[in-house]
């Protein structure tokens, strides 16, 4: 829309237009903030202040006793929905202009960090609010639609959600979520890193995209191990470190030839190296996001992604921040967002999973996934444990789930 009004005259007659509860609430719903306003953004902060203090809006007159060079009409021909629109318009202007500033000072210390705050605020500078809102009791019937729905594929084998490839956490976890932000911890070298890219390949087997962002391993290391856990599926045997040392006998080098003819075209895994990468934001996932359109993120590990302070995620307070961001991503976007949590100091020699109570200084992270799945070893090598310390969905559930773990051939799960 071309703004053909003066933001002075614009802004003032919005506001004087919203000395009614309905259309204060219009302002409010559609994403328009006093700091957004260009003139009068103290007048409409001072209504907002008013209403919450003494529980109604001020009038004319008390608003021209705080401001007294606020301009008033008595007769307004235009319409407040015309008005919003401008105010939408002006405040979309105003979010550019300060983040295409903030960018340039970025750009000449650091031209990625400079792309990553912009591709971070678009949503913030669009403002569209896109919340879905129903009349919960009116639209009772269609529950009972969705519940026979999901009674139905429970019935039938199928579950409602992506398949983590754990037989017993499919049946309770009822698989992973449009939306879901789960979290992955464990000691060192329990195999997080691999039960991550093995749920991972679960749902690339079932049609699903992949988005695999590896902050500590290579490329080349990444796809390797994706060949001995997909391989697995089509029914090869890959010895992983065989693949990574060039030792395959000439039997096996033929079938791994027929094997990548098979999977080559898809274009449904895409990996991400991210070591050489100075920072990993949630913003930075949001664009990949938009670039590749993932139906599962994974990220391995969360720590080594950096909070909007610029320090790694290694503290309590930049984990808890990149935590709730990728919470919000995963509902924002209704992607699937899988990441490898921070470890459990109390259980490195333990068989017994972490529960909540044993994340010590780390316990701020589990505050936002939707799930937290914590692995431990087990007295036999070829196995580990797994339990569920958190989920948001279904009943509860208590104990240990023993698992087959030899990621060498691709046995995992």
């Amino acid at each position: 829309m071309e703004n053909l009004i003066d933001p002075r005259d614009s802004e003032a007659r919005l506001i004087v237009g919203a000395i009614n509860e309905d259309n204060l609430s219009k302002i409010m719903t559609s994403g328009i903030e006093p700091k957004d306003l260009i003139v009068w953004g103290d007048v409409l902060q001072f209504i907002l202040d008013h209403n919450s203090k003494h529980g109604k809006i001020p009038s004319v007159e008390t608003i021209h006793l705080a401001e007294p060079e606020f301009p008033s009409f008595t007769d307004d021909n235009l319409s407040f929905e015309f008005l919003l629109d401008v105010a939408q318009e002006n405040a979309k202007r105003k979010r550019m202009k300060n983040a295409l500033a903030h960018a340039a000072d970025l750009a000449d210390e650091n031209p990625s960090e400079a792309v990553s705050f912009l591709i971070g605020a678009l949503p913030d500078i669009k403002k569209e609010v896109k919340g879905k809102s129903t009349y919960a009791d009116d639209t009772a019937q269609v529950r009972f639609d969705l519940y026979s729905q999901i009674k139905s594929q429970m019935m039938s084998g199928r579950g409602v959600g992506i398949r983590t490839g754990v037989k017993a956490l499919d049946e309770q976890l009822l698989g992973w979520m449009p939306g879901d932000f789960a979290m992955i911890v464990g000691p060192p070298e329990v195999g997080k890193s691999w039960f991550l890219l093995r749920t991972s390949v679960v749902a690339y087997m079932a049609g699903s995209r992949i988005l695999f962002l590896s902050l500590e391993m290579g490329e080349d290391d990444v796809n390797f191990r994706l060949d001995t856990l997909v391989g697995k599926e089509f029914g090869y045997t890959f010895q992983n470190d065989r693949l990574v040392t060039g030792q395959l006998t000439d039997e096996q080098e033929e079938e791994y030839k027929q094997y990548l003819t098979r999977i080559g075209g898809r274009k449904n895994w895409i990996t991400s190296d991210l070591s050489d990468e100075p920072q990993l934001t949630v913003a930075r996932v949001e664009g990949l996001i938009k670039e590749f359109a993932p139906n599962v993120v994974a990220i391995d590990p969360m720590m080594l992604m950096t909070a909007s302070d610029g320090s790694m995620a290694v503290s309590w307070t930049a984990l808890l921040e990149v935590a709730y961001g990728l919470k919000y991503l995963a509902r924002r976007t209704q992607t699937v967002v899988l990441g490898i949590g921070p470890t459990v100091g109390d259980t490195f020699d333990s068989f017994d999973p972490a529960t909540l109570g044993e994340f010590g200084l780390s316990r701020n992270a589990t505050y936002s996934p939707d799930i937290i799945l914590a692995l431990a070893k087990s007295p036999d090598p070829m196995r580990r444990f797994i339990g569920i310390a958190k989920k948001r969905k279904g009943r509860a559930v208590e104990g240990k789930f023993p698992i087959a773990f030899d990621p060498n051939i691709g046995r995992v799960g």
